[in-house]
């Protein structure tokens, strides 16, 4: 059997490394999801700072109408895993889309996202995490309501600016292009070579 020429091995290798280049920058984002925290912090009406962690979990970036996954959890309470009445944090109805799945025929009905923060590990109250989709690229508040310091709930403002929705039409075009572009540097490859293994 006969060994491959250089110019043989060169060729495989460059479509390798393209194939390796496309596989990342096109495959890897579609198959890895993005997972994102935010951290918020509460000066008041606690005595020392607590921080809202938001850990948000979606395809491609936090935007709108992209279902995101959502768990927030608190450290920095006053409290104990004792504490009896757990901490609520609503997202108002007017910025969220209560669309479940674009690809069910039973068109569910999304609940509202109430975050209860009741379910302590290593120091932190967390909550579970929850689906949900944003219908406007805005500030986004909330309300949070921790009962045993008031029956009062406080509004935090711009947790969260999702991207607008043609955001993902963005991204699909970069993938096109930088596959368009790994295809015909690949045949421009082919075409190099043949040409200089026939001279």
């Amino acid at each position: 059997m006969t060994k491959p020429s250089k110019s043989t091995t060169y060729l495989l290798i460059g479509i390798a490394i393209i194939f390796v280049l496309w596989g990342y920058f096109v495959l890897y984002d579609i198959a890895d999801p993005y997972k994102a925290k935010t951290i918020k912090k509460i000066s008041e009406p606690y005595e020392d700072p607590v921080y809202l962690i938001f850990n948000w979990e979606t395809e491609d970036q936090i935007q709108v109408g992209k279902k995101i996954y959502l768990q927030i959890e608190a450290i920095g309470l006053p409290y104990n895993n004792t504490t009896l009445p757990p901490i609520e944090i609503t997202i108002d109805e007017t910025y969220l889309n209560y669309w479940n799945d674009e690809n069910t025929e039973n068109h569910e009905i999304m609940d509202d996202p109430k975050f209860r923060l009741d379910n302590w590990e290593n120091d932190s109250l967390r909550s579970k995490v929850i689906p949900l989709r944003f219908i406007v690229p805005a500030d986004i508040p909330i309300e949070y309501c921790d009962y045993d310091l008031s029956s009062n709930c406080i509004t935090i403002q711009n947790i969260i600016h999702p991207a607008p929705f043609d955001l993902a039409d963005e991204i699909k075009n970069s993938r096109i292009s930088i596959t368009a572009s790994l295809v015909i540097v690949g045949l421009s490859s082919i075409v190099v070579w043949s040409r200089f293994r026939n001279n």
